[in-house]
């Protein structure tokens, strides 16, 4: 979050999210009420939101021009979310389009099968 002052590489975490994304591995949530721009912060603290998959991730020119990665995570570990009333939990459904993607760049999809089983 916040003002970027430089392109945003596939480097450290952002590689680690890369390499689960390519590898199927699950990731963990956490999300935080600092993150206020996000509909899906809680509002105090911090929250675990569960388990999700990483389907794919790019980069894209941001507000201020510089590139900035970018991640679609896809809840997979069969609870409804904790900021949601679904009571079912995952259901299959088609991924989203996403429209940033015709101006994307450095584009991972997943092509591994998930690693473990969250059907």
């Amino acid at each position: 979050g916040g003002r970027e002052s430089f392109d945003q590489e596939f480097v450290k975490l952002n590689e680690a999210l890369r390499l689960s994304c390519r590898k199927g591995f699950p990731v963990r949530v956490v999300r935080s009420h600092k993150e206020n721009r996000s509909p899906y912060a809680p509002e105090t603290g911090v929250r675990y939101d569960g388990v999700y998959r990483i389907e794919k991730c790019w980069r894209k020119t941001g507000i201020q021009g510089f590139k900035v990665c970018r991640y679609l995570f896809v809840r997979c570990d069969n609870e409804p979310a904790p900021w949601t009333s679904d009571e079912h939990g995952d259901r299959p459904r088609p991924l989203p389009v996403i429209k940033e993607l015709k101006q994307a760049t450095d584009i991972t999809v997943r092509k591994e099968q998930p690693s473990w089983g969250y059907d």
